[in-house]
């Protein structure tokens, strides 16, 4: 097989035609050359698989396996995670976009700094016919070299605006990325990933918006918009069972946390930091324990 390339970039895909040429040659067309592109359909009906087949056919960097069932989104960005070989990863959306420099200034960014576990651009926010959006704002990096400092601010960045999630896109170190249970089938799991990668490292933001992130009807956030929908988008298996998407979340950041090899000082001054950022989302709490209640009520009258 040759060597392990440096960069892997994980594709995730279903239903994926309408856009994945262009986001595939937007990859292609990096200055920096050293990756591998690896394609997962989840059983896509659409003619996904015969387009990333067309691509794979002319250039050896990229391959394409199918899931036979949908194994969920969750389950799906694991597995281009557990076929990638290179030393740093990239997840890649088949509808976004990489400008030029991305990967190269990612990937050296890791390499001047061992303490960075995952380096991102700016975004840029695009809607479905091109049309520019807005550029993320302010500046994102978590240099600190206090895990517990790296941890508060990014949930300061995260109460400002969504744009320091975007990082999930970014390129990680694999061997950090490794430690951790990746993307759980949780609703917000990257969120989770996240949170628990500021323990373990920097994040390092590079100042130019490289990362073009495209919002659409069908982009899997937007249309999954019940807390069902957008559970079932993780875990098809969520399909059957009563969800509250914010109070997992809630749950799964403690966990985390509790996890960390921090003194009780900084884990109490993070706790109390996550307990404010969710006492904020109060009413959104509320509403899930309100409309969970009906459906076990809906549930039980159904089965009488």
């Amino acid at each position: 097989m040759g060597r392990d390339p440096v960069l892997s970039i994980g594709m995730p895909v279903r239903n994926g035609a309408r856009w994945i040429e262009e986001a595939l040659s937007s990859i292609l067309a990096q200055d920096f050359a050293d990756f591998e592109v690896v394609i997962r359909d989840n059983a896509s009906t659409d003619d996904t698989v015969a387009i990333c087949e067309r691509i794979a056919a002319n250039d050896a960097r990229v391959s394409i396996a199918r899931n036979e069932v949908n194994v969920g989104g969750a389950g799906n960005y694991n597995l281009v995670f557990e076929h990638a070989r290179g030393k740093y990863f990239k997840w890649a959306a088949h509808d976004d976009l990489c400008a030029p420099g991305f990967f190269r200034r990612c990937v050296e960014a890791l390499e001047r700094d061992p303490s960075c576990v995952v380096a991102f651009p700016k975004t840029r926010y695009i809607d479905e016919d091109d049309q520019l959006l807005r550029d993320s704002g302010g500046t994102l990096d978590l240099l600190d070299a206090d895990p517990a400092a790296r941890a508060l601010h990014l949930l300061d960045f995260a109460d400002q605006n969504d744009d320091v999630w975007m990082s999930i896109f970014g390129v990680f170190r694999s061997s950090a990325l490794a430690k951790t249970p990746k993307i759980a089938t949780h609703v917000a799991s990257d969120q989770t990933l996240l949170f628990e990668l500021a323990f373990a490292g920097t994040f390092r933001e590079i100042d130019e918006p490289l990362f073009v992130r495209r919002l659409h009807p069908g982009t899997s956030m937007i249309e999954a918009a019940t807390p069902q929908r957008l559970a079932t988008w993780f875990d098809p298996k969520h399909g059957k069972r009563v969800v509250m998407p914010m109070w997992g979340l809630w749950r799964e950041m403690r966990r985390v946390l509790a996890a960390q090899d921090l003194s009780a000082r900084d884990k109490r001054r993070v706790r109390a930091r996550l307990r404010k950022r969710f006492l904020r989302m109060a009413p959104a709490l509320a509403g899930e324990l309100k409309k969970a209640a009906g459906q076990v009520v809906g549930r039980g009258r159904s089965n009488a």
